[in-house]
Protein backbone atom coordinates (compact mmCIF):
# COMPACT_ATOMS: atom_id res chain seq x y z
CA UNK A 1 0.00 0.00 0.00
CA UNK A 2 2.89 2.06 0.11
CA UNK A 3 2.84 5.41 -2.44
CA UNK A 4 4.91 5.71 -5.86
CA UNK A 5 8.52 6.14 -5.10
CA UNK A 6 8.99 8.87 -7.98
CA UNK A 7 6.25 11.32 -5.43
CA UNK A 8 8.12 14.35 -3.63
CA UNK A 9 10.88 13.61 -1.36
CA UNK A 10 9.97 14.61 2.33
CA UNK A 11 13.17 16.16 4.29
CA UNK A 12 14.76 13.32 6.51
CA UNK A 13 13.11 15.76 9.68
CA UNK A 14 9.94 15.29 8.61
CA UNK A 15 9.55 11.48 9.49
CA UNK A 16 10.35 9.73 12.57
CA UNK A 17 13.17 7.09 11.83
CA UNK A 18 11.57 3.44 12.29
CA UNK A 19 14.01 2.24 14.33
CA UNK A 20 12.84 4.43 16.95
CA UNK A 21 9.50 2.02 17.38
CA UNK A 22 8.31 -1.29 17.15
CA UNK A 23 8.42 -1.81 13.18
CA UNK A 24 4.82 -2.99 13.02
CA UNK A 25 3.89 -0.02 15.16
CA UNK A 26 5.33 2.17 13.10
CA UNK A 27 3.75 0.83 9.63
CA UNK A 28 0.25 0.85 11.88
CA UNK A 29 0.79 4.12 12.78
CA UNK A 30 1.59 5.95 9.18
CA UNK A 31 -1.00 4.11 7.94
CA UNK A 32 -3.74 5.61 10.53
CA UNK A 33 -2.40 8.66 9.59
CA UNK A 34 -3.02 8.09 5.65
CA UNK A 35 -6.00 6.61 6.02
CA UNK A 36 -8.15 10.10 5.07
CA UNK A 37 -5.74 10.97 2.22
CA UNK A 38 -4.87 7.65 0.81
CA UNK A 39 -7.16 6.96 -1.71
CA UNK A 40 -7.16 10.90 -2.96
CA UNK A 41 -2.94 10.22 -3.00
CA UNK A 42 -3.54 7.59 -4.88
CA UNK A 43 -5.54 8.57 -8.08
CA UNK A 44 -2.45 8.74 -10.21
CA UNK A 45 -1.78 5.42 -10.31
CA UNK A 46 -5.28 4.25 -11.05
CA UNK A 47 -4.16 2.52 -14.33
CA UNK A 48 -2.02 0.85 -12.62
CA UNK A 49 -4.31 -0.40 -10.01
CA UNK A 50 -7.13 -0.87 -13.65
CA UNK A 51 -4.00 -3.23 -15.13
CA UNK A 52 -3.84 -5.51 -12.19
CA UNK A 53 -7.79 -5.79 -11.78
CA UNK A 54 -7.73 -7.29 -15.05
CA UNK A 55 -5.57 -9.66 -14.34
CA UNK A 56 -7.28 -10.43 -11.64
CA UNK A 57 -10.57 -10.80 -13.59
CA UNK A 58 -8.77 -13.71 -15.76
CA UNK A 59 -7.57 -15.64 -12.75
CA UNK A 60 -10.49 -15.19 -10.01
CA UNK A 61 -13.91 -16.52 -11.92
CA UNK A 62 -17.06 -15.64 -9.86
CA UNK A 63 -17.69 -17.68 -7.08
CA UNK A 64 -13.97 -17.88 -6.04
CA UNK A 65 -12.63 -17.18 -2.67
CA UNK A 66 -10.02 -14.42 -2.06
CA UNK A 67 -8.28 -13.22 0.70
CA UNK A 68 -6.65 -9.44 0.77
CA UNK A 69 -3.28 -9.60 3.19
CA UNK A 70 -3.16 -5.62 2.62
CA UNK A 71 -6.47 -4.73 2.23
CA UNK A 72 -5.94 -0.72 2.51
CA UNK A 73 -8.82 0.82 2.23
CA UNK A 74 -10.65 -1.46 0.06
CA UNK A 75 -10.16 -0.73 -3.58
CA UNK A 76 -9.04 -4.13 -4.92
CA UNK A 77 -11.49 -6.07 -2.89
CA UNK A 78 -14.67 -3.69 -3.81
CA UNK A 79 -13.59 -4.90 -7.53
CA UNK A 80 -14.04 -8.16 -6.43
CA UNK A 81 -16.79 -8.32 -4.41
CA UNK A 82 -18.54 -6.35 -7.36
CA UNK A 83 -17.86 -9.95 -9.42
CA UNK A 84 -19.51 -11.97 -6.93
CA UNK A 85 -16.16 -13.22 -5.29
CA UNK A 86 -16.25 -13.66 -1.72
CA UNK A 87 -13.30 -11.81 0.16
CA UNK A 88 -11.80 -11.84 3.61
CA UNK A 89 -9.53 -8.46 4.16
CA UNK A 90 -6.59 -7.85 6.77
CA UNK A 91 -4.40 -4.80 6.88
CA UNK A 92 -2.26 -3.33 9.60
CA UNK A 93 -4.26 0.03 9.74
CA UNK A 94 -7.33 -0.34 12.08
CA UNK A 95 -7.85 3.01 10.35
CA UNK A 96 -7.64 1.70 7.02
CA UNK A 97 -10.11 -0.86 7.49
CA UNK A 98 -12.97 0.86 9.20
CA UNK A 99 -12.72 3.08 5.66
CA UNK A 100 -12.56 -0.99 3.85
CA UNK A 101 -15.69 -1.76 6.15
CA UNK A 102 -17.23 1.61 5.05
CA UNK A 103 -16.99 0.89 1.58
CA UNK A 104 -17.53 -2.89 1.66
CA UNK A 105 -19.83 -3.76 4.95
CA UNK A 106 -20.22 -7.48 4.23
CA UNK A 107 -16.64 -8.23 3.89
CA UNK A 108 -14.87 -10.01 7.10
CA UNK A 109 -11.67 -7.79 8.18
CA UNK A 110 -9.21 -8.60 10.82
CA UNK A 111 -6.41 -6.69 11.93
CA UNK A 112 -3.10 -8.59 11.08
CA UNK A 113 0.79 -8.05 10.37
CA UNK A 114 0.92 -10.13 7.21
CA UNK A 115 3.81 -11.73 8.27
CA UNK A 116 2.39 -12.71 11.38
CA UNK A 117 -1.26 -14.29 9.90
CA UNK A 118 -4.00 -16.11 12.34
CA UNK A 119 -6.20 -17.40 10.21
CA UNK A 120 -7.56 -20.75 9.22
CA UNK A 121 -9.09 -21.92 5.74
CA UNK A 122 -8.70 -22.42 2.32
CA UNK A 123 -8.66 -20.37 -0.56
CA UNK A 124 -8.61 -19.96 -4.18
CA UNK A 125 -6.45 -16.99 -4.31
CA UNK A 126 -4.45 -14.60 -2.22
CA UNK A 127 -3.81 -11.05 -3.16
CA UNK A 128 -1.26 -8.02 -2.17
CA UNK A 129 -0.97 -4.98 -4.05
CA UNK A 130 0.79 -1.44 -4.06
CA UNK A 131 4.42 -2.55 -2.15
CA UNK A 132 2.76 -3.93 0.87
CA UNK A 133 5.68 -6.65 0.92
CA UNK A 134 8.11 -4.35 0.75
CA UNK A 135 8.14 -3.51 4.14
CA UNK A 136 9.85 -7.02 5.25
CA UNK A 137 12.87 -7.68 5.19
CA UNK A 138 12.28 -11.51 5.18
CA UNK A 139 8.87 -12.76 3.66
CA UNK A 140 10.00 -16.68 3.81
CA UNK A 141 7.17 -16.69 7.05
CA UNK A 142 4.65 -14.97 4.62
CA UNK A 143 5.26 -17.31 1.85
CA UNK A 144 5.51 -20.37 3.82
CA UNK A 145 1.75 -19.36 5.62
CA UNK A 146 0.14 -18.32 1.89
CA UNK A 147 0.80 -21.89 1.01
CA UNK A 148 -0.94 -23.25 3.81
CA UNK A 149 -3.92 -21.21 2.65
CA UNK A 150 -4.06 -21.92 -0.37
CA UNK A 151 -5.52 -24.75 -2.29
CA UNK A 152 -3.13 -26.71 -4.14
CA UNK A 153 -3.17 -24.63 -7.49
CA UNK A 154 -4.64 -21.33 -5.84
CA UNK A 155 -2.79 -18.21 -6.67
CA UNK A 156 -1.06 -15.91 -5.19
CA UNK A 157 -0.92 -12.21 -6.60
CA UNK A 158 1.80 -9.82 -5.52
CA UNK A 159 2.84 -6.09 -6.79
CA UNK A 160 5.21 -4.82 -5.12
CA UNK A 161 8.21 -2.08 -5.97
CA UNK A 162 11.07 -3.07 -8.20
CA UNK A 163 14.59 -2.91 -7.53
CA UNK A 164 15.68 -0.98 -10.42
CA UNK A 165 13.01 1.34 -11.43
CA UNK A 166 14.24 2.72 -15.17
CA UNK A 167 11.88 5.37 -15.64
CA UNK A 168 13.11 6.89 -11.92
CA UNK A 169 16.81 6.86 -12.84
CA UNK A 170 16.51 7.97 -15.98
CA UNK A 171 14.31 11.29 -14.73
CA UNK A 172 16.73 12.17 -12.24
CA UNK A 173 19.42 11.64 -14.51
CA UNK A 174 17.65 13.93 -17.23
CA UNK A 175 17.30 16.70 -14.58
CA UNK A 176 20.67 16.72 -13.19
CA UNK A 177 19.83 15.08 -9.42
CA UNK A 178 22.79 13.10 -9.55
CA UNK A 179 22.79 12.03 -6.19
CA UNK A 180 19.18 11.19 -6.24
CA UNK A 181 20.11 8.60 -9.17
CA UNK A 182 22.95 7.24 -7.35
CA UNK A 183 20.47 6.57 -3.85
CA UNK A 184 18.18 5.01 -6.42
CA UNK A 185 21.18 2.69 -7.57
CA UNK A 186 22.61 1.85 -4.81
CA UNK A 187 20.16 2.01 -1.61
CA UNK A 188 18.25 -1.10 -1.04
CA UNK A 189 16.18 -0.75 1.40
CA UNK A 190 14.87 2.69 1.12
CA UNK A 191 12.97 4.78 3.22
CA UNK A 192 9.26 5.83 2.52
CA UNK A 193 7.82 8.48 4.25
CA UNK A 194 4.61 7.16 5.57
CA UNK A 195 2.59 9.31 7.26
CA UNK A 196 5.14 10.96 8.79
CA UNK A 197 7.31 8.10 9.99
CA UNK A 198 9.92 6.72 7.79
CA UNK A 199 9.53 3.07 6.87
CA UNK A 200 12.37 0.84 5.59
CA UNK A 201 11.32 -0.96 1.80
CA UNK A 202 12.95 -3.71 0.66
CA UNK A 203 13.23 -4.10 -3.17
CA UNK A 204 13.87 -7.11 -5.20
CA UNK A 205 13.56 -7.83 -8.93
CA UNK A 206 11.06 -10.68 -10.00
CA UNK A 207 13.19 -13.38 -10.38
CA UNK A 208 15.64 -13.22 -7.60
CA UNK A 209 12.42 -12.87 -5.30
CA UNK A 210 10.97 -15.64 -6.76
CA UNK A 211 14.11 -18.01 -6.15
CA UNK A 212 14.61 -16.71 -2.91
CA UNK A 213 11.50 -16.36 -1.29
CA UNK A 214 8.86 -18.69 -3.51
CA UNK A 215 10.04 -20.81 -5.66
CA UNK A 216 9.70 -23.75 -2.64
CA UNK A 217 6.45 -23.67 -2.47
CA UNK A 218 4.81 -21.95 -5.76
CA UNK A 219 5.54 -22.24 -9.66
CA UNK A 220 5.90 -18.96 -11.47
CA UNK A 221 3.03 -17.79 -13.78
CA UNK A 222 2.85 -14.37 -15.39
CA UNK A 223 4.48 -11.18 -14.92
CA UNK A 224 4.10 -7.88 -15.50
CA UNK A 225 6.26 -4.40 -15.17
CA UNK A 226 4.41 -1.12 -14.56
CA UNK A 227 5.87 2.04 -14.98
CA UNK A 228 8.58 1.08 -17.11
CA UNK A 229 8.32 4.06 -19.85
CA UNK A 230 4.74 5.37 -18.54
CA UNK A 231 4.79 8.24 -16.08
CA UNK A 232 2.69 7.48 -13.33
CA UNK A 233 0.73 10.32 -13.55
CA UNK A 234 -1.76 9.65 -15.82
CA UNK A 235 -2.20 12.91 -18.08
CA UNK A 236 1.17 12.86 -18.97
CA UNK A 237 0.89 9.06 -19.57
CA UNK A 238 -1.58 7.80 -21.19
CA UNK A 239 -0.39 7.85 -24.97
CA UNK A 240 2.22 5.71 -24.02
CA UNK A 241 0.08 2.88 -22.22
CA UNK A 242 -0.04 0.98 -26.25
CA UNK A 243 3.68 0.16 -25.78
CA UNK A 244 3.89 0.25 -22.04
CA UNK A 245 1.44 -2.73 -22.57
CA UNK A 246 3.61 -4.33 -24.90
CA UNK A 247 6.74 -4.41 -22.62
CA UNK A 248 4.90 -5.10 -19.93
CA UNK A 249 5.05 -8.98 -19.69
CA UNK A 250 8.63 -9.41 -21.77
CA UNK A 251 11.78 -9.94 -20.14
CA UNK A 252 14.06 -7.64 -19.09
CA UNK A 253 11.41 -4.86 -19.19
CA UNK A 254 9.37 -6.55 -16.38
CA UNK A 255 12.24 -5.98 -14.31
CA UNK A 256 12.41 -2.32 -15.08
CA UNK A 257 9.22 -1.37 -14.18
CA UNK A 258 8.69 1.21 -10.83
CA UNK A 259 6.53 -1.73 -9.56
CA UNK A 260 5.85 -5.43 -10.89
CA UNK A 261 3.19 -7.93 -10.13
CA UNK A 262 3.65 -11.71 -10.07
CA UNK A 263 1.73 -14.61 -10.50
CA UNK A 264 2.48 -17.55 -8.36
CA UNK A 265 0.60 -21.14 -8.51
CA UNK A 266 0.77 -23.15 -5.43
CA UNK A 267 2.67 -26.74 -6.19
Amino acid sequence: MSFPTNGPKPRASDATPVNAIDSGKAIAMGYDVLASEYDSQMLAAQWIRERLWQRMDILFPAGSSVLDVTAGTGRDAYHLVQRNIAVVACDISPKMLDLLRERNPLVKTFVADFNRLEIEGQFDGIITTFAGLNTSADLSSFADKAAGLLRTGGILFIHVLNRWPILNIVSQLLNLRWLDAWRTVMSNPRNVNLGGVSVLHYLWSPVSLYRKVFERHFQMGHIEGQGIIRPLNVNRGDRLEVLERRLAPKYPFYSLGVFFSMELSRR
